[in-house]
């Protein structure tokens, strides 16, 4: 990431890192610097493609989730599932976007794997390039 941040793939990038915890939506709206954010993001997930593109401006973003196993570990269900309808979103209306699908996480809670982890790698992947993460089929 700092690679790109320095300009590896050309343009200007940026990072937004976000450290999910409990409540993703609040720690994503948080960095954003909007907390009313978070309420917009539970009714229209859809939201975040323009709110991912105001931060950004003219440059390039790359969003971190640091720690990605706390969305299955310690995230509210609902706000887990906000915050993917969003990234999802985010990620079609951004065709030109590059992400590095996660690898899908197992629950603590058992072993099923994450559902938002899978549409997370189905959001981020392209026909052009192959997923990443074992076991995804796109």
């Amino acid at each position: 990431m700092p690679a790109v941040v320095d300009g590896e793939l050309g343009g200007a990038w940026q990072a937004l890192t976000i450290v999910p915890g409990r409540h993703p939506l609040a720690a994503l709206a948080s960095v954003l610097g909007d907390p009313a954010l978070v309420e917009r993001l539970r009714e229209a997930p859809a939201v975040l493609a323009r709110e991912l593109r105001r931060y950004a401006g003219d440059r390039g973003l790359i969003v971190f989730v640091d720690q990605l196993e706390e969305l299955i570990t310690l995230g509210d269900p609902g706000e887990v599932a906000a915050l993917d309808a969003g990234l999802a979103r985010s990620r079609t209306a951004s065709p030109g976007s590059a992400c590095s699908p996660p690898r899908a996480p197992t629950s603590s809670r058992g072993s099923r794997r994450c559902q938002a982890s899978a549409a997370i790698c189905r959001a981020c992947c392209t026909s052009s390039a192959r997923c990443h993460r074992s076991g995804c089929a796109t």
